[in-house]
């Protein structure tokens, strides 16, 4: 976790708020006046912080953790559903992906990352190689990385039973429309999945016993859509000056120089993102 001295032991005051203010300035907004960066960070340290205990650096690092969880995932997730309960006749399913697998080699306080799902759903604990190890066995030393969570992974028998769980639930809604129909057989799945709807807002929680949550604060939701917003359009109308664009903030405005190891990483990436589709085909 960049800018966190240690985050396995938590996360200071100070690095939170160092954080909070680089996401902030990492914003794109549509005004050319000078933007009050300090209110829109103050509005999100006084949502995530622990009140009760500002100092309790375990909390204030998990807590960092959900304001980037809901802004980019969480929140969306159910604003969009609950935009779309007028729409009746087709069944929104939604799920929480919890299983942490004992193969996975991110850190203890890191739970259940973005797209880790996506291993399961697609079976690959059943695969003898990843598309980069069939490539590369060893990972050379002179290039940084490796490049994913799964690089030397060693999956076990419990994931790939959470593989058939993940395919199972997926291929059951593609040909039933339904993830869980009546007579379906699926390992620790003895709960109904129940469409998202205006009378049961709860969802999936796919772990090793499956079953429908409802843990979801819907104030976060409020946070996002509606608050948010309003503190981003008051800091942003200020005294418009278009003369002040540049921002010399290199977090927000990076010179050419700086911006270079940015373009390096991109191509690597699309290097890498083709050797990964060309070893699936070869497999």
């Amino acid at each position: 976790m960049s800018g966190v001295e240690d985050p396995d032991a938590g996360m200071t005051r100070e690095e939170f708020s160092y954080k909070v203010m680089r996401g902030v300035k990492a914003r794109r907004y549509d005004s050319c006046s000078n933007v009050s960066y300090d209110a829109i960070a103050n509005g999100l340290e006084f949502y995530y912080l622990p009140w009760d205990d500002q100092y309790d650096i375990e909390r204030i690092r998990d807590n960092y953790i959900k304001l980037e969880s809901d802004e980019s995932f969480a929140a969306g997730v159910h604003y969009f559903a609950l935009h779309m309960l007028d729409d009746e006749e087709n069944p929104k399913y939604i799920y929480s992906f919890d299983f942490k697998s004992a193969s996975a080699n991110y850190a203890d306080y890191v739970e259940v990352p973005h797209i880790e799902d996506m291993y399961f759903t697609f079976g690959r604990p059943y695969q003898p190689y990843g598309p980069i190890e069939l490539i590369l066995p060893e990972w050379p030393i002179f290039l940084p990385g490796p490049p994913s969570l799964e690089f030397g992974r060693n999956f076990t028998d419990e994931d790939r039973e959470m593989s058939d769980v993940a395919m199972g639930l997926w291929a059951n809604f593609a040909k039933y429309s339904d993830p869980t129909p009546d007579g379906h057989s699926l390992p620790g799945v003895n709960e109904k999945w129940v469409p998202y709807s205006a009378d049961d807002k709860r969802i999936f929680h796919i772990d090793k016993e499956s079953k429908m949550k409802d843990e979801f604060v819907f104030h976060d939701v409020s946070f996002w859509y509606e608050y948010d917003p309003k503190v981003v359009e008051s800091a942003t109308n200020q005294c418009c000056d278009c003369s002040n664009d540049a921002d010399p903030d290199p977090v927000t405005n990076p010179d050419p120089v700086s911006a270079a190891p940015s373009l390096a990483l991109s191509l690597y990436s699309t290097i890498l993102s083709v050797v990964f589709y060309v070893a699936v085909i070869l497999q």
